[in-house]
């Protein structure tokens, strides 16, 4: 089961290289409305859910794995909330 999952979990890396390709030769994503915001959406978030779901796939079954499993969804978490405020983490630790 775990090969079927890192297949498609290949695949997925190989389409979100080509989605990062794309959003970077096209400077105007806004040609394309909505499919436009979602594709830059996908290039900003895309690497974090495919490493989520390789250490996920990967992070199962001794204690030693789960807890590295925790750790990584508590890191997850505060990447997007970093990316969602910035301000208010630079203003945290004194950047802006």
């Amino acid at each position: 089961m775990k090969k079927i999952i890192y297949f498609v979990l290949s695949i997925a890396v190989i389409l979100y290289i080509g989605i990062m390709i794309y959003v970077t030769a096209v400077p105007d994503l806004s040609a394309l409305g909505k499919w436009g915001e979602a594709l830059r959406y996908i290039s900003l978030y895309g690497s974090v859910v495919l490493l989520f779901a390789f250490a996920v796939t990967n992070f199962t079954g001794n204690i030693f794995k789960i807890i590295l499993l925790v750790l990584l969804i508590l890191i997850a978490g505060v990447y997007f909330f970093v990316v969602a405020f910035p301000d208010y983490f630079a203003n945290l630790f004194g950047l802006a």
